[in-house]
């Protein structure tokens, strides 16, 4: 809809609003996952990537679900406690990111 010179429009639409929260996850060690690392769930279509401090924006997240970090020095899993119903950026974790062994045929 675009309004003649000087006009005014009105629009109404529906808005609706996923579960999205932010989740901290960090390494063995203690250190934050760091950034730029991808993350996968064999459910989902694209991989998330880690920000700064370990944190990790996830949309519709699932109590119980499990992710895989993995970079060029190795590789880790953690998985999801309860998760609020509608929340919006509510935080979660720390999530311990637990090693993931490779095999000597993934190599």
């Amino acid at each position: 809809i675009v309004p003649r010179y000087k006009g005014v429009a009105i629009a109404a639409f529906d808005v609706s609003h996923d579960t999205q929260v932010l989740a901290t996850v960090r390494l063995p060690d203690g250190q934050p996952l760091p950034p730029g690392i991808d993350i996968w769930r064999s459910t989902r279509a694209a991989s998330l990537i880690s920000g700064y401090g370990g944190a990790v924006s996830i949309e519709r997240p699932q109590a119980g679900e499990q992710f895989e970090a993995r970079w060029r020095g190795g590789q880790c899993r953690f998985t999801l406690g309860p998760v609020l119903p509608k929340s919006i950026l509510s935080g979660l974790g720390p999530y311990p990111c637990e090693p993931i062994a490779t095999s000597p045929s993934s190599r």
